[in-house]
């Protein structure tokens, strides 16, 4: 995705001074600081549950479990509140980062800043929402500020009005 966005707007990246862009580069690399952090929360609850169903069995004098089954079989618990707040946050990387440098590039650096800390802020709390009608509070306030950042760019390229 990001070869994509590079190549696209790469003639309007260089209108830009690193100093200026400062502010949306801390961004991105805040984001995916947070998206490598939730990639490491799914692979580590994966070998904590499967820690623990080892030593079960072992108590209980049973075969082994599957690393695999454990790994790639997970529909409850902490294996599917990791893989879902990893995966979600894999899911909504191209349009928030898209929506993110459109913004910046196209309308406002500082405006672009402002959002993508409160969308890193929202997805922060997935992990902890996740299971509970809670997680709108991550979700909704994430999908709204790409939809935003989206709409104000898009008004820009229209030369619309949109009252944004």
């Amino acid at each position: 995705v990001g070869g994509w966005i590079f190549l696209i707007f790469s003639s309007a990246i260089m209108n830009f001074t690193a100093a200026e862009a400062r502010p949306v580069i801390q961004v991105t690399v805040a984001y995916f600081g947070l998206y490598y952090a939730f990639m490491a929360f799914q692979s580590f609850s994966k070998f904590y549950i499967y820690a623990n169903a080892s030593t079960k069995a072992k108590k209980d004098g049973e075969d082994k479990p599957s690393l695999r089954k454990i790994k790639y079989d997970s529909k409850s618990g902490l294996g599917l509140r990791s893989d879902r707040t990893f995966l979600n946050t894999l899911e909504q990387a191209p349009p928030f980062l898209a929506a993110l440098w459109m913004h910046a590039i196209f309308t406002s650096m500082s405006t672009a800043a402002s959002f993508g800390w409160l969308y890193i802020g929202f997805r922060a709390i997935y992990p902890i929402t996740f299971g509970t009608p809670l997680v709108f509070l991550s979700t909704l306030p994430g999908y709204a500020i790409i939809f935003y950042l989206l709409a104000k760019t898009g008004q820009e390229a229209w030369n619309l009005d949109l009252g944004l």
